[in-house]
């Protein structure tokens, strides 16, 4: 079954390299941000790879198409890479509806840097951003044998915020935080030469990626992903960092948090997307699996300080399925808050035949589900045209 498979790959994962940006890694849906907070991919086709259908873009085509006002395509190659294996996480729009697209690239000797390339409104590639269009650059420098990014965000000032992991020989993975420029060139002022990496405090110092970004009203930037430990377990991990990269030792502990979600046995948690509310809490969403790999919706809330939210859910965090009965995996993909404080978490449900559907669960400010929302606070869809297996 599907979730076997994806529970399989994430402990090979962890026990090889622990990293979330390669297609050997848990499969990732496309995040993105858009002014509002809202996802937008409007305009971004996304390709998927053959043997993989849940892989997302591979830029493997001609780099000229233009996207349509009614709709269409916009694909490029990054400058720099070997040409043939290059695919996208993340893309986030800027307030002159540009689209920033992020991800990682491979080189000619099969080394991965990170990616980002720009595209004007209407698709065509922005060629005043970086070498033609894109940008593809290392965190870990000359020692760093993988890189990627998984999420991006823009700053007020129009600086481009990247997160994700970066290896280092043999296998230690590390969150890393990357600034550009607004033209596309490295943010020299933040951190070193740019990129800033930082371990969780209480993992093992080997399997620590960072999934998506948030950027505070006051510049501070909290990173979000998952961080493994010696016994190959995976936690739910956060990072702070000042508007210069430093971290932010106000934040948790030293700067960073390590938790488990204190429901259902879960062993491995990872978040998969992060909303910050009007109040300054921070809500993560993304998959706890439990001993019997079984997967769930996962959310947890944390105080500004890095503190959990002990007014949500069970002891600041909240494991839910969108459905009852008969669905083995649901994984949120996406979190986002409402004007009245609601918090939306949507992703997919895995059903016991390896049916997929998307799912959309409400919950209230406290953390409870909504039960004005769907069933108990949840809804499953088909899309109609599909064959209803893969949604």
């Amino acid at each position: 079954m599907k979730h076997i498979l994806r529970l399989t790959i994430i402990l090979v994962v962890l026990i090889l390299m622990g990293s979330a940006m390669t297609e050997a890694g848990r499969h990732k849906k496309l995040r993105g941000h858009e002014p509002g907070g809202l996802k937008n991919i409007s305009g971004m086709l996304l390709q998927r790879k053959a043997d993989n259908p849940r892989t997302i873009l591979r830029a493997k085509v001609k780099p000229d198409l233009i996207l349509s006002p009614g709709g269409g395509t916009a694909r490029t190659f990054i400058s720099g890479g070997s040409q043939t294996f290059d695919w996208c996480n993340g893309v986030a729009i800027q307030s002159d509806d540009k689209i920033v697209a992020v991800g990682s690239s491979q080189d000619q000797y099969g080394r991965n840097a990170i990616a980002v390339a720009r595209f004007h409104a209407d698709g065509s590639i922005d060629t005043n951003f970086g070498t033609n269009g894109s940008v593809r650059a290392f965190i870990g420098g000359a020692d760093s044998i993988h890189d990627g990014a998984s999420d991006v965000a823009i700053q007020s000032d129009g600086k481009i915020v990247t997160v994700g992991g970066t290896v280092f020989p043999p296998f230690n993975e590390a969150f890393a935080v990357a600034r550009f420029n607004a033209n596309g060139s490295i943010d020299d002022t933040f951190g070193t030469n740019g990129t800033v990496t930082t371990f969780i405090d209480g993992g093992d110092a080997a399997h620590d990626d960072a999934a998506a970004v948030a950027i505070q009203p006051d510049g501070k930037i909290v990173a979000a992903g998952r961080s493994g430990d010696a016994s190959y377990h995976s936690a739910l991990a956060l990072a702070r960092f000042n508007a210069d990269g430093s971290i932010d030792s106000t934040f948790g502990t030293n700067g960073n948090i390590r938790t488990y979600l204190s429901l259902g046995n879960a062993t491995m948690n990872w978040i998969e997307s992060i909303a910050l509310q009007p109040d300054g809490k921070i809500v993560v969403a993304g998959v706890s699996v439990d001993s019997s790999s079984i997967a769930a919706f996962a959310l947890a809330r944390f105080n500004t300080d890095g503190g959990i939210d002990s007014t949500f859910g069970t002891n600041g965090s909240v494991r839910s399925f969108v459905s009852v009965g008969g669905f083995l995996w649901d994984e949120a993909n996406w979190v986002g808050i409402q004007p009245d404080g609601k918090i939306i978490a949507a992703g997919c449900s895995e059903d016991s035949s390896g049916n997929d559907a998307f799912a959309v669960a409400r919950f209230n400010a406290d953390g409870t589900p909504d039960s004005t929302f769907g069933t108990n606070g949840g809804v499953l869809s088909y899309i109609t045209g599909g064959d209803g297996t893969d949604d």
